[in-house]
């Protein structure tokens, strides 16, 4: 016996309950997707920055190693009067003047000893 006329109720309310707890899923979901794309995004956005700043570092490098590799301006007789006027004495031995311009001119540290004649 139904006093209250429940019983005609609860088909309807399981329903509505029923359609009710599928959307608030479904807009659960979303809000995992929205933000779980969200986030993806953000993580690919990170990762092209950090692949950009790394290639322009790796970039820089090979620029320096190409100006410290690269022949020096100027000539010989140069690097020896930039060497013996850069000591405070003003003056130095061959061997100090080779040491300064291996210190300063990396591009002799891979020549062997053929450029110091």
């Amino acid at each position: 016996m139904d006093l209250f006329g429940i019983d005609d109720f609860l088909p309807y309310s399981n329903t509505l309950l029923s359609q009710k707890a599928k959307e608030l899923s479904q807009q659960s979901f979303h809000h995992h997707d929205d933000h779980d794309n969200h986030h993806y995004h953000h993580h690919c956005h990170c990762l092209q920055r950090q692949q950009y700043k790394q290639q322009q570092r790796q970039q820089q490098q090979y620029h320096r190693h190409d100006i410290r590799q690269s022949k020096p301006q100027p000539s010989y007789i140069g690097l020896i009067a930039m060497a013996i006027l850069s000591s405070t004495e003003q003056k130095m031995v061959l061997s100090e003047v080779y040491q300064w311009i291996i210190d300063n001119y990396p591009y002799f540290r891979t020549r062997g000893v053929g450029w110091r004649n």
